[in-house]
């Protein structure tokens, strides 16, 4: 099933997979929010003859089974038992008039739409709702819960049980994925004013937030402490499991170079090769662990929980500290040789914010010594303001100080219109601190000044990404920045969990692919 964004749809666009006889998953602002099936004459006559939901969920388990990125409905309709015909209740949107807004609000509804052209209805709109999710995702439960990453340490799914227990739990399990329950945790190494901590949430099989975060402050950073630390948070969350509820995994993201559970080096608490992942699986009942970069882990999340709908994306991650970078690329998650791959920030830079600033890692013209809000703060120390980050923005009016706003803009632009021109990336979803990026939005670099909200974005922020936007524009190649879309996000605590949730949802799901398709041992099996 090929995705589409609503902003692309057209009259052509749903003509052409008509004649493909293909389904077209439809996006928003990143989000599947519904299915478009092309009404030809055959699938018209097959409509009257199947129940509606029936035709969309098999449409998607054929997908899933197929593994496949299209499914052709002809072949689908064509194993569909019969049934008696339905008259399913539809409303007609002109092709003109179909948005984002209309489209999410049919799929709020539950409604489904006719898409028309000139009068002639195109194609039938069906929302994707929670209960039609449900179904599908149930078909593959038993594969999802069949395997681990190599980063994963495999071992029980429920604390306290024993092992026997937990193999007959885990082989008998077809439970909903709303009963599953995956622990996702963010370190915070690099934060002002001594507020580093530890932040954790519960989310369900896909990903969606099933608690309130809980923060733990982390009063030194070594890594007996903080590991100690990590602990508790895990077992205070876990005590809000109850019987129902199968534990099949914790996430844990950190700023850093991080490979094979390992946290190989990190500039900002400062651990070199420290295997968290292990130790910490072997201290929790040998609960799954799986440790991702934290820029990473936000890719791994938008592109198999938030349902961003390309294939090759970057996700860029604005810390006060540093510059992380996140690739996905022909729809996974691209590391490198050694699990360091889009160490953006570190990339060089030709704009010294100050005579001998050197980045934290000890290398000199880092792009991260630059464009984060520390060195921004270094950068007024340099020209004799005093003060915080914070208080530059009483300042807006100062046009020294608004030079050294856009000249951090225009090298972070100046960083991802390298990514652009390297991997040519279909989306940007860059993730930065509200002052600086601005509220959430989407748009391309040619209608950034007619987004509603981004008109209401004033002050030394605008000029940080006016000037990032237009070094972007300046030093790509041919039309990689027209063509590219930019999403922003302002990250928090909760979406940094959140992400390291999903991370180890991903990582068993990926190893349950790989072991049906080279005949591995299942996650069960693994355990006798």
């Amino acid at each position: 099933m090929r995705r589409v964004s609503v902003r692309d749809l057209s009259a052509e666009a749903i003509r052409n997979s008509a004649d493909d006889d293909e389904v077209l998953g439809v996006t928003s602002k990143g989000v599947l929010v519904g299915v478009l099936v092309p009404l030809t004459n055959e699938i018209l006559q097959r409509l009257a003859a199947h129940d509606l939901e029936e035709l969309v969920a098999r449409s998607a388990e054929a997908d899933l089974d197929a593994g496949a990125s299209a499914t052709n409905l002809r072949d689908v309709l064509h194993e569909a038992p019969a049934r008696p015909p339905t008259a399913p209740s539809f409303d007609r949107v002109g092709i003109r008039e179909l948005n984002s807004g209309r489209l999410e609000q049919a799929a709020t509804d539950g409604r489904p739409l006719v898409v028309t052209s000139d009068r002639v209805d195109l194609a039938a709109f069906i929302p994707l709702v929670q209960g039609w999710v449900d179904r599908l995702v149930e078909q593959s439960v038993s594969k999802f819960l069949s395997g681990s990453s190599p980063e994963v340490r495999t071992g029980a799914l429920r604390p306290g049980a024993d092992s026997t227990a937990r193999t007959e739990l885990i082989r008998g399990s077809y439970a909903r994925f709303s009963s599953q329950r995956a622990i996702g945790i963010r370190i915070v190494g690099d934060a002002r004013h001594d507020r580093e901590r530890i932040v954790g949430v519960i989310t369900d099989g896909l990903a969606q937030l099933k608690s309130e975060p809980v923060m733990l402050p982390l009063e030194q950073l070594d890594e007996t402490y903080v590991f100690d630390r990590i602990l508790s948070l895990i077992n205070t969350l876990s005590s809000q499991l109850d019987d129902t509820h199968d534990l099949i995994g914790v996430g844990v993201e950190i700023g850093g170079h991080v490979a094979q559970g390992r946290v190989v080096r990190s500039t900002n608490i400062r651990w070199n090769q420290f295997p968290l992942a292990e130790q910490l699986s072997a201290a929790v009942n040998h609960i799954p662990v799986v440790l991702e970069n934290d820029a990473n882990a936000l890719a791994i999340h938008e592109r198999f929980s938030q349902g961003i709908s390309a294939e090759n994306f970057a996700v860029v991650l604005l810390t006060h500290l540093g510059v992380g970078c996140g690739l996905i690329l022909d729809g996974r998650l691209h590391r490198g040789s050694r699990g360091m791959a889009a160490e953006l920030g570190h990339i060089p830079s030709d704009s010294p914010v100050a005579p001998d600033h050197r980045c934290r890692c000890g290398n000199a013209r880092c792009l991260e010594a630059v464009a984060t809000p520390q060195a921004i703060e270094v950068a007024l120390r340099a020209a004799g303001f005093s003060g915080q980050f914070e208080d530059a923005f009483d300042k807006a009016q100062d046009q020294s100080v608004r030079d050294i706003f856009a000249r951090a803009g225009g090298a972070l632009g100046e960083g991802i219109a390298t990514v652009l021109n390297l991997l040519n990336p279909q989306a940007v979803v860059l993730y930065g601190p509200l002052n600086l990026v601005g509220p959430p939005r989407q748009f391309h670099i040619d209608n950034f000044d007619k987004i509603a909200n981004a008109q209401d974005f004033q002050g030394l922020g605008r000029h940080y990404q006016s000037s990032m936007l237009s070094a972007i524009s300046s030093s790509v190649f041919s039309n990689a920045a027209e063509e590219c879309q930019f999403i922003i996000r302002v990250r928090t605590d909760e979406q940094g969990a959140k992400a390291a949730a999903a991370c180890v949802i991903h990582a068993i799901r990926s190893r349950a692919v790989a072991a049906s398709q080279h005949g591995l041992p299942n996650y069960a099996e693994q355990l006798q």
